[in-house]
Order: structure tokens, then C-alpha cells, then sequence
């Protein structure tokens, strides 16, 4: 496993681009090359964001580098996820589970109804949570004083600075088949919970 940079065509990978050992400019540069093999403007491809990421060695021009254990790691927590968030998509009619740059969560967006929608997905670990944590919260936010239901699956809820429900990974069984089934009890409870809060 390493850590590559990919171009889809559908989902058929057309082009990748190991990452490990190459900077930032190497990989924009590659990058506007094959954008510009399929025809698509190269100059329309920018690094600018609308969010920020904490500061980074590679952000300043060093290669980027990765361990093989940790990578493999992520692949299983993010791999496990995908399969449980699908379930929960197709079951409530959400978009295609996919990881988000700003928090490079794997996740779904359930539109309830227009301007309301819940976000269901697996954060790897941020300043909340050091360790990874499956989600669900409600757009617009609740109030901490609807906050009634209890979670299925050992999860909890959230409530400093966002109001959602999480299940941490700490909190999961140690026996595989279990831990599945436990997370799936906790986001359909989780997700019938943030519904009832935003109907």
C-alpha cells in the first residue's frame, strides 16, 4: 500500500501518482498534466481552500512521507466504514459516502428536506477525539435541551462546540462481527434520533 494520488473516470482509475518522496509542487504539476490530457483546463486547478488544516512540513515543501502501519491502519478504518456509511446511505437516500478534505471524514449528507440534513460518517481523529469516532449530526443544529433519546451501540452524545451523536473507536467491541453490528445499531439509532430532532 502507499500513498498515491489517483484520476477517476467514472470509477475506473485512469492515472496514478505515488505521493511518497514528492512534494506538493510535483504532485500539482503531474496533476494539471493529466487534467490537461482529458481535456479539461489545467489552470482552472488550484490549491486554494475555503477551510484550513493544521500547519504541516509538506505544506512548506518537504516530500510527503508515510508509514506503511499507519496507512494500512487507516485503510481498515476507513475501508469498515464505507460499508456500514453505505448501508445507512442507501437506506435514507443520501449522497455517495466520500472523504471530505476539511476533515478528512469519510462520510454521507442526508437531505431531510431542503436546508435540513444530517452528516453521517467516520471523523479518524481530530481535537475533540483522539482516536477515530463515527458521527451523526443534524444541520441546523438542535438544541442540547432536545437532546433526549439514548444511543444504541455504547454511543454517546456530543456537546462542546457541535451537538451531535458520536461513537468513539474505544468504545467498540474487540470481536469483529460484534463491533460491525454495534455500529450499525448505533447510527440507524443515531440517525432516528437526529431526525426526530430536526422534524
Amino acid at each position: 500500500m502507499d500513498l498515491a494520488l489517483l484520476v477517476l473516470s467514472g470509477e475506473r482509475v485512469t492515472a496514478s501518482y505515488t505521493l511518497t518522496g514528492r512534494t506538493i509542487e510535483q504532485a500539482t504539476a503531474w496533476l494539471r498534466q493529466e487534467l490537461a490530457q482529458v481535456g479539461v483546463d489545467a489552470d482552472t486547478y488550484t490549491l486554494a481552500r475555503h477551510y484550513d488544516i493544521p500547519p504541516h512540513p509538506v505544506e512548506s515543501g518537504e516530500p510527503f512521507s508515510a508509514d506503511a502501519a499507519r496507512l494500512e491502519q487507516l485503510q481498515r478504518w476507513m475501508g469498515n466504514a464505507s460499508s456500514a456509511l453505505e448501508a445507512t446511505r442507501a437506506a435514507n437516500n443520501g449522497e455517495a459516502v466520500r472523504c471530505w478534505p476539511h476533515h478528512f471524514d469519510i462520510a454521507t449528507l442526508v437531505t431531510v428536506r431542503p436546508g435540513v440534513t444530517l452528516g453521517v460518517g467516520l471523523e479518524p481523529g481530530d481535537g475533540y477525539y483522539d482516536e477515530p469516532y463515527f458521527y451523526v449530526n443534524a444541520h441546523p443544529e438542535p438544541s442540547l435541551d432536545a437532546l433526549t433519546d439514548s444511543l444504541e451501540g455504547g454511543g454517546q452524545w456530543h456537546t462542546r462546540e457541535w451537538i451531535g451523536a458520536v461513537l468513539p473507536g474505544s468504545h467498540l467491541s474487540q470481536d469483529a462481527e460484534k463491533q460491525d453490528a454495534q455500529v450499525r445499531a448505533f447510527l440507524d439509532s443515531a440517525v432516528r434520533a437526529c431526525l426526530l430532532l430536526v422534524s
